[in-house]
């Protein structure tokens, strides 16, 4: 691991050594603005916003995955897996460049949900039969209830039934709907 950073810090400064010798002041606006890309450059950066804003922002955004993390972890106690390696030091650079970004956003974090979820995929065989039967059923009817609750939503909007229903004077209103698409005209052609 050593060896392949030794080999790699070299060839990405080729780049930035680059820029910075050839036209220094694009080197100068890129490393201040634009070097860690959406998270601004280093020009702006501010050590830990509120304190852990991230650690706690991914513990929400990541609830379902946390428990089956930690039971992967728990279980390869060694972590000198390849398996295991990635995914950490993804999302230890990702937390990393996040407390030193000077913004503040829960979007930012989305980036944190993929080596979380990568490292939950890796013990869901080894569950016993009644855990992954409970996630297995939870999966289904979680976004099986969404799925027709969209389907629904879309079925009432092209077809008219919110103006009618008791429903939409308590939750959805007509005009509120009609206000956010302007545009949009219901049409269904058979």
């Amino acid at each position: 691991m050593l060896l392949a950073l030794l080999l790699a810090v070299p060839v990405a400064l080729i780049w930035p050594l680059e820029l910075a010798d050839k036209y220094p002041a694009a080197f100068q606006l890129w490393w201040s603005e634009h070097a860690l890309g959406p998270l601004n450059g280093f020009g702006h950066v501010t050590m830990f916003h509120d304190f852990g804003y991230y650690s706690v922002t991914s513990l929400w955004y990541a609830r379902p995955a946390w428990p089956l993390v930690s039971w992967t972890l728990y279980r390869n106690r060694r972590y000198d897996q390849p398996v295991l390696q990635l995914p950490l030091m993804f999302f230890a650079v990702i937390l990393i460049l996040l407390t030193f970004s000077d913004r503040q956003s829960p979007e930012y974090a989305m980036p944190l949900l993929l080596p979380l979820s990568v490292l939950a995929a890796v013990e869901l065989d080894q569950l016993r039969r009644g855990a992954a039967a409970f996630l297995n059923w939870f999966g289904l009817m979680t976004f099986g209830f969404f799925g027709l609750l969209i389907w629904a939503g879309w079925a009432a909007m092209n077809f008219g039934w919110l103006k009618h229903s008791w429903l939409a004077g308590r939750v959805i209103s007509a005009h509120i709907t009609c206000r956010m698409f302007r545009c949009w005209r219901p049409c269904v052609r058979w």
